[in-house]
């Protein structure tokens, strides 16, 4: 069963003008409380949007709303704008109009008390602001401009009320379509203007044509919380809600305001109080008209300190802000109850456990939702690539779910690899799929506690041969199976972000690391189809896997991580795994052990479908028997090569014997020649010759659309237009039954895509290097693939620049990006909506390929001209700054050469960006011919705007030698300041990288061994390069004079650095050189702290051989000790305290080493801890004691281990008492051990001291 949809989480907000503000304050207190909850960095700022999937607003709520959910501000910059506006929007006037009096005549006589210009021009403002990038239309952005975004159900969706002026009935704008309600789409200003179009403050909004006047909803839904389960029920009908949050704006205003106007603002009055009588009806109607359950929903409103603060006093702000907080201390409980909720509904294992799935119960924060998003990118879709391949026939597949080594495979209880070699045509992605979808569901279960994950390779873009693409599919289904795992994935996710998706090594050693934690039971994958992995990623794969299955034989690791893979029997992959199968763990099955079995599965496929032949065609049952018996006489029979042929026997089937005979003598005896048949059979040898060249190159498999596109645009004939009538283009039914046989059965469609119907055709119609088509086969190898790309070429060319299409909308200079970038940026709406337009805009370049095509370079100097001036951007926000930059970046030397020939500013700087200027982003890639044509176009070799330092800076870091040398032959000046970005210098960045050569180069032109970066990780040359563990440059840097104690930046020194990696030859050079084995900073405060950390233990005996104090405070967990107890090093914390150790010592984080060890469960040490000598109700410096730890984390046998050890059980924190927590946790076991001890609420506790 698939693990349900995660919770909804619902926010609404009340109406009320400027004290609006109390409404951000509260909900700033439960973002803070759902921080401290999930334990992320307090300096990061939560925005409501990535946790909310509906907001909701009035009025001031509705500006909130738009302002957090549709702005996507924080919590603290909302506040900041809110405060920067008030005083504009509601100005101090003149003595007479600004007077209570001047303004209530003037509501007298029809006006409103303020104009609306500074309103507009406010939120004018916010919309450019923080729009950003995202939308190219500024301030007048229509409010459902991400509507086709927003149909996601992560993305996060506003509505706000409003009443029409005329026929009092409210309406809602909204920033997603809506089938229920017709309401036209307006600006984003316009919205935010009319919900806040309060009634005498503001004068009606109009909008539309003809234009209808709005006013703010307060008159019907100042508290929107019907409204918004209204709309709910529309959105998602069946989800089921993990939170909804109702926040007001406090108790009504009580001046006296004289008998003229006290109609009118008695009705102000009444909206006020009204929004707490709703509060109170839907909290009584919940459960029986809505299906809402009590524990979800809580209501926020100060009913003390702001009766007297009316709608628009932004002065009565401290009193805001006091009554506010008054309110708050007396309902923390209520705060973190919520927090605890909307933590809680982050994670689908609540709702999994509802429907009776068996899933370890997990709180995803958001940062673990956005990490494991980071793994699965837009277009990789596992499930689909599995699905094309076609489920068994009844009876087949056999040959292998029968075979003893199989089965001894799927029925081991340890590690074990099998590998499954057969030769095209002989179904194993049909073999893959039915064991991952039949074979082993039904024989050992599935589901979250037993994922089977896979990947099915398929040489169709370069993102399916991806090893990379393909671990880090795995990794989302394990921790969308197994959300607690995806803790082995937040360290490095924190360092490297979406980045961390693209890196092979990083990706597998989370994997790793995943499946051997220790609560890990079964683990399968499947990997189908390796032969189609890129060579690069085929190496990378097979090698970490002999490491993973040789090198933990001797291990303690009780991992039941089970590999199967398919692949054809090349040599390569052979000879790969030849270690793996001398052990008894591993097995190799090929085909051609079993080819009678294959054979005689082939044999029922044909009888079965010979048998529907004859029924169909209505033969002689003489003639259907002797029709199986000469199909059953052919040799090297194959699944392919009988899908292929049984298309030419069913078009030339014969009721005659004579004729029959010839049917089957001319048959093609392999793929090949089926192949040469099916396509000399084509009706139009141009189509389809056209169709195969396009799906040969294509970046990624085209929809059916897109190839009806680009076929019309692949004929030399002139249109006026993108949808000129004489552009003869098919309509996708069309293409789908005109495709397959148009083009003798080469392409299959699967989900609306086109694809080669098998691996085999692309290397049918390239042929071997060299091959000539002959004179008997006209087809096979006679495919060119540069001609390939010069048609599509100039498809996408003619696409970009038809009339009509707004190249300035296009964003096409994401083509020239680097191919890693490039594949993972999603085309604008605008090209969205303009057919092919999707594919050219990203893949135009890709089929350039670099050259002078006479063809096309017109017109690409056409649409460089519209794209030069745009700033070009991928998907994670990196801004190339200009097009000369993109195309320097991809290596694409003669687009560079035409940008310059065009004038392109050879030295135009892009501030912040990666690379800063084009001589940087040419510099990263290593592209040396265009190094030497930008710097011979006078490049300014020492510009330093970029993230990465000047140009030699960042071909330091990367090691291209011949680069260093040709940019120091120009001036590169060897020691300048953030030459190496993060590194500090160029001999930073190559000390870090390792590169020895480039060290020795630099340090000869004068390079300066101490230059210390200040702020960065590594400080100085000798700290990047002891992080990288490079022992030989480390010695280098020594021998000129690098000091071995100087400030290495967040690690402390270098001898800090190389202990915390686990770099023991290292820790002695360093020691022998005179490092102080003492020295303070970094993150663990000393050497000893941060190898006690990564549980070193000859690398802490070493340094406590050299005489390394253990009690000095330091770092984030205090003491070696507090690490090494935080990290679950049993062995390290018995030597420290062996060696005098201050049990008791306190600092860092939790205070002590008891909190620390207690936090993460650690038992075994907990006990040892207490035994010497440990406080059990020492206090941490942060959230209480042990026990409060021991709790919060659900560590029970802990628990029970403090509570024997006299744990105090009727302290009052923050959030009340150990029971309070355990209670509000639903830590059952928990909760019994406590009352054993005599354990009380705070409530109860209050009131026995009241009584006393």
């Amino acid at each position: 069963m698939a693990v349900p949809q995660r919770p909804l989480r619902l926010l609404s907000l009340d109406g009320g003008g400027i004290r609006g503000l109390s409404t951000l304050y509260i909900l700033r207190s439960i973002m803070n409380s759902l921080r401290e909850e999930a334990r992320l960095d307090p300096a990061s700022p939560l925005r409501p949007c990535d946790y909310f999937d509906l907001i909701a607003g009035t009025s001031t709520g509705g500006l909130i709303a738009i302002m957090l959910g549709t702005l996507q501000m924080d919590i603290q910059t909302c506040i900041d704008e809110y405060l920067k506006m008030a005083p504009d929007i509601f100005p101090v006037k003149g003595l007479i109009q600004g007077s209570k009096f001047g303004q209530m005549a003037t509501i007298a006589h029809g006006g409103q008390r303020f104009k609306d210009k500074p309103l507009e021009l406010a939120i004018k403002r916010l919309v450019k602001t923080y729009l950003g990038d995202r939308c190219t239309k500024g301030e007048e952005t229509p409010f459902r401009f991400e509507a086709t975004k927003l149909q996601a159900d992560h993305a996060c969706k506003v509505f706000v009320c409003v009443t029409s002026e005329k026929l009092g009935k409210q309406f809602q704008f909204r920033s997603y379509n809506s089938s229920w309600d017709d309401i036209d789409d307006c600006p984003i200003w316009q919205a935010c203007r009319a919900t806040s179009a309060a009634p005498t403050f503001f004068p009606p909004m109009q909008i539309g044509n003809p234009p209808v006047a709005y006013v703010d909803g307060g008159l019907g839904y100042n508290n929107p919380i019907r409204a918004l389960i209204n709309e709910r029920s529309h959105i998602w009908p069946s989800r089921q809600i993990g939170c909804i949050i109702s926040i007001g704006t406090g108790a009504s205003f009580s001046r006296d305001v004289g008998k003229t106007l006290k109609p009118l603002f008695e009705k102000l009055k009444e909206m006020a109080t009204d929004t707490e009588k709703v509060a109170r009806e839907f909290e009584d109607e919940m459960k029986h008209r809505y299906g809402i359950e009590q524990k979800v929903y809580f209501r926020f409103n100060v009913q003390q300190g702001l009766e007297q603060v009316e709608l628009e006093e932004w002065k009565e702000m401290d009193t805001i802000r006091v009554a506010t907080q008054d309110y708050l201390k007396s309902h923390w409980s209520q705060i973190k109850a919520c927090s605890t909720q909307i933590f809680a509904s982050k994670s689908p294992a609540t709702l999994a456990e509802s429907e009776g799935i068996a899933i370890e119960h997990h709180n995803t924060t958001t940062e673990e939702l956005e990490c494991l998003r980071s793994f699965c990118p837009e277009g990789l879709d596992h499930e689909s690539q599995k699905d094309q391949n076609p489920k068994r026939v009844p009876d087949t597949c056999l040959w292998t779910l029968e075979n003893p080594k199989y089965i001894s495979w799927r029925d081991s209880d340890t590690r074990k690899l099998l590998w499954i070699s057969a030769d095209p045509g002989c179904g194993k992605s049909v073999l893959a799929r039915c064991i991952i979808d039949e074979d082993l569901p039904e024989a050992s279960g599935s589901g979250p506690s037993k994922p089977i994950l896979y990947y099915f390779f398929k040489d169709t873009s370069p993102e399916q041969r991806s090893a990379t693409r393909a671990v880090s599919a795995i990794l989302y289904q394990l921790f969308d199976c197994q959300p607690r795992l995806v803790c082995h994935a937040l360290p490095i996710y924190r360092k490297m972000g979406k980045a961390l998706s693209t890196t092979f090594p990083k990706l597998w050693s989370i994997f790793i690391q995943a499946v051997t934690d220790p609560l890990v039971g079964d683990i399968t994958c499947v990997l189908d189809a390796l032969d189609e992995c890129d060579e690069q990623g085929r190496h990378l794969l097979i090698e970490a896997l002999k490491d993973f299955y040789l090198s933990r034989r001797k291990s303690s690791s009780t991992s039941r991580l089970k590999f199967l893979i398919t692949s054809r029997p090349y040599f390569d992959i052979r000879r790969g795994f030849d270690e793996l199968f001398e052990t008894s763990n591993n097995i190799e099955l090929a085909h051609t052990d079993e080819s009678e079995s294959i054979k005689k599965e082939i044999d029922l496929v044909i009888k079965h479908r010979v048998k529907k032949l004859g029924q169909e065609n209505r033969l002689r049952p003489k003639l259907t028997k002797y029709l199986e018996k000469r199909l059953l006489e052919i040799e090297h029979r194959t699944y392919l090569w009988l899908h292929l042929v049984w298309e030419i026997m069913r078009k030339n089937l014969s009721d005659t014997k004579s004729k029959l005979d010839k049917t089957i003598d001319d048959l093609p005896d392999d793929i090949q020649g089926a192949y040469e048949v099916l396509l000399q059979k084509c009706p139009e040898p141009e189509f389809a010759r056209t169709v195969l060249q396009i799906v040969l190159v294509a970046g990624r498999p085209l929809t059916l659309g897109e190839m009806g596109f680009a076929l019309a645009l692949s004929v030399d004939k002139e249109i006026s237009s993108y949808t000129d009538p004489d552009l003869e283009m098919d309509v996708p039914s069309q293409l789908q039954e005109k495709l397959p046989s148009g083009c003798g059965l080469m392409v299959s469609i699967i989900n609306s895509r086109v694809y080669f119907i098998h691996q085999t055709v692309k290397e049918f119609l390239l042929g071997k290097v060299g091959t000539q088509p002959s004179a008997r086969r006209t087809w096979q190898s006679s495919f060119d693939p540069v001609k390939s790309h010069h048609l599509m070429a100039k498809i996408c060319l003619r696409s970009i620049t038809s009339p009509g299409i707004q190249l300035d909308q296009a964003n096409l200079c994401n083509a020239l990006l680097p191919t890693k970038d490039a594949r993972e940026i999603r085309p604008n709406e605008y090209c969205q909506a303009h057919g092919f337009l999707s594919y050219s805009a990203i893949h135009w370049a890709d089929h350039f390929l670099n050259k002078r095509n006479n063809e096309c370079i017109q017109t690409l100097k056409y649409v460089l001209e519209f794209n030069d001036s745009r700033l070009v951007k991928g998907r994670r926000g990196i801004d190339y700054g200009n097009t000369l930059q993109a195309a320097s970046a991809g290596g694409h030397t003669e687009i560079v050469k035409i940008l310059l020939e065009k004038g392109a500013q050879v030295n135009t700087q892009k501030q912040g960006g990666p690379y800063g200027t084009a001589l940087g982003a040419a510099s990263f890639g290593g592209h040396t011919e265009i190094i030497q044509i930008l710097l011979e176009k006078g490049a300014q070799v020492n510009a330093n705007r970029g993230q990465y330092g000047t140009a030699l800076g960042i071909v330091s870091l990367k090691g291209y030698t011949e680069i260093v040398k040709i940019l120091l032959e120009k001036g590169a000046e060897v020691n300048t300041q953030k030459q190496g970005g993060p590194y500090g210098t160029a001999l930073g960045a190559a000390s870090f990288g390792g590169h020895t050569e480039i060290i020795q180069i630099l340090l000869e032109k004068g390079a300066e061994v101490n230059t210390q970066k200040q702020g960065g990780p590594y400080g100085t040359a000798l700290g990047a390069a002891s992080f990288g563990g490079h022992t030989e440059i480390i010695q280098i840097l020594l021998e000129k004079g690098a000091q071995v104690n100087a400030n290495c930046g967040q690690y402390g020194t270098a001898l800090g650095i190389v202990s915390l990696k686990g770099y023991t030859e290292i820790v002695q050079i360093l020691l022998e050189k005179g490092a102080k084995v003492n020295a303070k900073g970094g993150e663990f405060g000393t050497a000893l702290g941060a190898a006690s950390f990564e549980g070193h233990t000859k690398i802490v005996q070493i340094l406590l051989e050299e005489g390394a104090e253990m009690n000095i405070e330091g770092g984030l967990y205090g003491t070696a000790l507090g690490a090494a107890s935080f990290e679950g090093h049993t062995k390290i914390v018995q030597i420290l305290l062996e060696k005098g150790a201050e049990v008791n010592a306190k600092g860092g984080y939790f205070g002590t080493a008891l909190v620390a060890a207690s936090a993460r469960g650690h038992t075994e040490i907990v006990q040892i801890l207490l035994e010497k000598g440990a406080e059990v109700n020492a206090k941490g410096r942060s959230f209480g004691t042990a026990l409060d730890f021991a709790i919060a984390r659900g560590h029970t046998e802990t628990v029970q281990i403090l509570l024997e050890k006299g744990a105090k059980v009727n302290e009052i924190r923050r959030n009340g008492t150990p029971l309070d927590a355990a209670l509000s946790k639903g830590r059952t076991e928990i909760v019994q051990m406590l009352l054993e001890k005599g354990a009380k609420r705070a409530e109860s506790i209050a009131e026995e001291n009241g009584q006393e």
